[in-house]
């Protein structure tokens, strides 16, 4: 297990410092640990890394269906 300072965390994940913390307010960014000060926190990189992949995962789009008939055409 490999713990992260907020730096790395940002570099990581491309958020804000108050964006992160809004994200972990809102339940929705794994939770800091206390490096035995109340002014450490890091966070275990593990953690970290599954967060970045569900956000990666969840950019995809499912296929869209085909109506008989439709000339629509998703090719760009």
């Amino acid at each position: 297990m490999k713990i992260i300072r907020l730096k790395k965390v940002l570099e990581q994940t491309g958020l804000g410092r108050s964006t992160l913390y809004k994200l972990i307010a809102a339940g929705a960014f794994p939770v800091q640990v206390s490096l035995g000060n109340s002014r450490s926190v890091g966070w275990v990189a593990e953690e970290v890394d599954a967060w970045v992949l569900s956000r990666m995962e969840a950019r995809h789009i499912p296929a869209l269906p085909v109506l008989a008939g439709s000339s629509i055409s998703l090719a760009h």
